[in-house]
């Protein structure tokens, strides 16, 4: 576990510890940044990974194997991630996000890294919002305007991904075209 070096204003709330048990670490060295990506709030910054060195791991269990499979995916192709830049105001988001991110329709954390100010999480890029997509849409001529089946195909997966988070009794509160994103593949994500 990752505890947030975040000082609570609430004395009588347990700090915020984000499960980094099954993520690979990085060193902060291994990752370069390139420039911040135009999606996530004024809350949360999103960086592209423009480059990864990875160094020498020594560590042969299994978990550390599947690590460093993940980890050598990441170096290969690091346009498919970016860098989420954990803040106080959504840490308790970071961590319901690293405990949840087994489904399909929500944005897969990946693996973590650590500086002297902050945590980052290294995320599943997204090549657009909802929000992107809809103004698209909206331009299109009418004869190529998006089809009933592909807006049953989006409200599938955001029913899908919302229905797993109940399940898992998470509301989540701020559902909006932003916050709805495709990843690299096409794939739909919260």
């Amino acid at each position: 576990f990752l505890f947030s070096k975040f000082s609570s204003q609430d004395p009588i709330s347990p700090p915020i510890m984000i499960n980094t048990d099954d993520l690979p670490r990085f060193h902060r060295k291994e990752i370069r940044l390139g420039e911040q990506l135009d999606y996530g709030s004024d809350k949360t910054k999103f960086f592209a990974i423009s480059g990864v060195r990875l160094r020498k791991s020594n560590n042969n269990n299994s978990n550390s194997r599947t690590q460093e499979a993940i980890r050598e995916e990441i170096a290969t192709n690091p346009h498919h991630y970016a860098a989420m830049v954990i803040t106080e105001e959504i840490e308790h988001q970071a961590a319901i996000l690293t405990s949840l991110s087994h489904h399909s329709h929500i944005m897969a954390v990946r693996g973590f890294y650590t500086t002297s100010f902050n945590v980052l999480l290294i995320v599943e890029r997204m090549m657009c919002t909802l929000a992107d997509c809809l103004e698209l849409w909206v331009t299109r001529k009418k004869n190529q305007r998006i089809s009933c089946l592909e807006r049953v195909y989006v409200a599938h997966h955001i029913s899908s991904a919302l229905c797993y988070l109940h399940q898992n009794n998470v509301i989540y509160c701020d559902l909006h075209p932003e916050s709805i994103g495709f990843d690299m593949q096409g794939n739909l994500k919260l």
